[in-house]
């Protein structure tokens, strides 16, 4: 079926995790890495910013100055190359000035499938705890 909207082509996506692709709900992940990259500011100038990936997640978080201190707060470490499977909690939020944003805190492993609340296999690509595409 061809797209029918915007958002379904690829052209007009971004490969980056923004607070409405968690579509008000929270999302407990697992960081697959974090890395350094030259990200272009509105200005139009690059700024060095840590970026991470998340395992099984397309979408990468360009993290701000508060993201990446509370990652580092629950990692126990600053060296963000060692954030590497650390489970945490993406939940949207809005700053003081109204702008949206996405608070980060200490998340739990997802159960497994034994531990469910049904023994009906959910259907293909629907995860409630997993609000932003794979």
């Amino acid at each position: 079926m061809p797209p029918t909207t915007v958002s379904q082509l690829q052209a007009y996506t971004s490969p980056w995790l923004k607070a409405s692709d968690l579509q008000g709900r929270a999302a407990t992940v697992t960081i697959e890495t974090a890395t350094v990259e030259e990200i272009r500011q509105q200005t139009g100038q690059k700024e060095a910013r840590i970026v991470v990936a998340f395992a099984g997640k397309s979408k990468r978080l360009i993290c701000n100055k508060t993201q990446a201190l509370t990652l580092a707060d629950l990692a126990r470490t600053e060296e963000f190359g060692r954030w590497k499977g650390l489970v945490v909690t993406l939940e949207p939020s809005t700053t003081r000035s109204g702008q949206e944003t996405i608070n980060i805190r200490r998340g739990s492993p997802a159960p497994t499938t034994s531990t469910t609340r049904s023994s009906a296999p959910a259907a293909a690509g629907q995860n409630d705890d997993e609000p932003f595409e794979g």
